[in-house]
Order: C-alpha cells, then sequence, then structure tokens
C-alpha cells in the first residue's frame, strides 16, 4: 500500500516532548480509526486490519470491542444466507451418519 503524508497541526503551546507525544498519539489515532472505518466499510478484512495495526487477530477483536463494532462485517441479509447454508449441510451430514 502506497504512503501519504498527513498534515497534523499541533497546537503552538505544546512544546517540547509533550510536543512529540502529541504527534505520536496523534498518528496512533488516525491510522487505528482509519483501519477501523476500512474494516467497518467491508474494505480490508479483519486479519489484513490487524496486519495494518501490528498486531494479531485477537488483539484486533479486542480493538473492535473497545469501539463496540463487530467482528463480522456481514449484512444481515449475508449472515441469514451463511446460517441457511450450514443449516443444509449439517442437515446432509447428518443423513450421512444415519
Amino acid at each position: 500500500m502506497p504512503k501519504q503524508n498527513v498534515q497534523i497541526d499541533v497546537p503552538k503551546e505544546v512544546r517540547g516532548k509533550a510536543r512529540q507525544e502529541y504527534l505520536a498519539t496523534t498518528r496512533e489515532l488516525f491510522k487505528e480509526q482509519t483501519v477501523l472505518r476500512l474494516f467497518e466499510d467491508g474494505k480490508v478484512s479483519a486479519g489484513y486490519a490487524a496486519n495494518l495495526l501490528g498486531m494479531d487477530r485477537y488483539a484486533f477483536d479486542q480493538l473492535l470491542s473497545k469501539h463496540r463494532l463487530s467482528p463480522f462485517n456481514a449484512t444481515p441479509e449475508e449472515l441469514d444466507k451463511e446460517f441457511q447454508v450450514v443449516g443444509e449441510l449439517a442437515k446432509k451430514l447428518s443423513s450421512l451418519h444415519s
């Protein structure tokens, strides 16, 4: 993914070490919120989002929970269809073992 620069305006009252911390924190929050939005919009998978943020899937799921976002980025209709398919497969497997 190509990198782009983002300009961050720091209040002039913030100086020295606090300025560096302000910039670092702002960069991290911006990155986190951007990746969460990409995931929420279905533009990246959970695994890829976790990778972009330098964390494993478990940590990403924790982050989703913290922001009250679902780890499932499917629509209710897509989930209903998945449940139907699983139900049909379960019936077929059950009939094979009877």
